[in-house]
């Protein structure tokens, strides 16, 4: 008898706390999703500053990218182009969640109760999106450029014109001639020592 009585004592216990954790459960799921409902309102404001951030981002790194490439001739990496792609897919559905938005006067939630279901759906998606902007902004791109080949003298200094020097141009035609005629001699002293002047003549120390 005692031990009936014991037992019912625990399955009462057992069945008094599942019941209390169901009911707790219960009651932060309705609270959270009210939340939801009622913090519409805030969840879109932080979405709208999410997209604001990540569309300055990007103008800034397309500027720097585009500059990098216009002044120095140097290429814009292909990953580069792939973080503006996500981030114009990304403005892309913000500005389609924003218009209609805007078109509904933001989905008061006016007596009695209207648009609860609407707001609760657009509440989560508002949220999603603000996530989904900032795992883009997470990858914006440090290296945006690199060189696509050695930059030649006509690119670095497109001003200067450069001029042949008479002295050499001789010294090289007599190389030549030298090299064709089959009784010449040539070693590598002379070589060694034609190598060794400079532009004007002077032996190099």
């Amino acid at each position: 008898m005692m031990n009936e009585r014991k037992m019912s004592s625990v399955i009462l216990a057992i069945y008094d706390n599942v019941q209390g954790r169901i009911i707790n459960k219960t009651i932060e799921y309705a609270i959270d999703q009210w939340g939801l409902v009622w913090d519409y309102e805030t969840r879109f404001e932080e979405l709208r500053k999410a997209a604001e951030t990540i569309e300055t981002d990007k103008r800034w790194v397309q500027d720097k990218a585009e500059e990098e490439q216009d002044r120095y001739g140097r290429a814009i990496y292909d990953y580069v182009h792939t973080w503006f792609a996500q981030v114009d897919d990304f403005v892309a559905k913000y500005n389609g969640f924003k218009e209609e938005h805007e078109k509904n006067d933001g989905y008061p939630l006016d007596f009695p109760f209207q648009n609860v279901h609407k707001r609760h759906h657009r509440s989560k998606e508002a949220a999603d999106m603000k996530t989904k902007a900032e795992e883009v902004q997470k990858d914006k791109p440090q290296g945006l450029t690199h060189w696509e080949g050695p930059v030649s003298m006509g690119f670095a200094l497109p001003s200067v014109d450069f001029e042949e020097l008479e002295s050499r141009v001789e010294s090289m035609n007599e190389i030549t001639k030298a090299m064709e005629d089959s009784s010449a001699t040539f070693n590598r002293y002379s070589w060694a020592s034609w190598c060794g002047e400079d532009h004007f003549g002077h032996r190099s120390r």
